[in-house]
């Protein structure tokens, strides 16, 4: 990380990304599926990944991946750096989940975490009919409630904590992605040879 400052403009927010028909193509998925994975340690998040859409629905996988691309481009503009390609999954948050305050990228004192190859955060909203799970950003005073459609991206470290109010009833689906410099991976690939 280290090139950006604390500064609320890189909390980035787009309305209407993702457009009413590929939202509903994307919902309709959601709901059609029973397979979902985990990769958290806890083994307590819901992962629809590329590979499940690639299997159950090749149209969405098609559509999310162009989306996807387009979240590159933007981070890549706004930041001026230059991104590893990323490939779409969809996140499950039943009721009663939420997600602590958080870098994705470093703790909370700008130590690096286990994902310190992480440098940007971005977040597609495929619903909002439920209540609850706004994003929050508390070094900013700024608080989101996400709206269907809806793209959010920002750096991941110690200036850009964030979290996600509990969801208190429906199911919340978004289409998240950690974005890694390919400086980064190439570093870590080096060290570990």
């Amino acid at each position: 990380m280290g090139a950006e400052k604390a500064d609320s403009n890189n909390i980035v927010v787009i309305e209407n990304y993702i457009s009413k028909e590929h939202i509903d193509l994307a919902y309709r998925y959601c709901y059609s599926i029973n397979e979902w994975d985990s990769w958290s340690a806890g083994n307590n998040d819901k992962i629809s990944t590329y590979k499940h859409m690639q299997k159950n629905s090749p149209e969405l996988f098609a559509v999310m991946q162009k989306y996807v691309d387009g979240i590159q481009e933007k981070i890549e503009f706004k930041f001026g750096r230059k991104l590893e390609n990323a490939l779409p999954g969809i996140r499950r948050w039943d009721a009663g989940e939420e997600q602590e305050l958080h870098g994705d990228g470093e703790n909370r004192d700008g130590t690096p975490n286990q994902t310190y190859i992480v440098d940007y955060g971005s977040i597609m909203y495929i619903n909002d009919n439920y209540i609850g799970g706004e994003i929050y950003f508390p070094q900013h005073n700024i608080e989101i409630t996400p709206r269907a459609g809806m793209l959010i991206f920002f750096p991941s470290g110690q200036y850009y904590l964030h979290g996600v109010r509990k969801i208190l009833e429906g199911v919340r689906y978004t289409s998240p992605h950690f974005w890694v410099p390919i400086k980064h991976r190439v570093l870590t690939e080096t060290k570990s040879e």
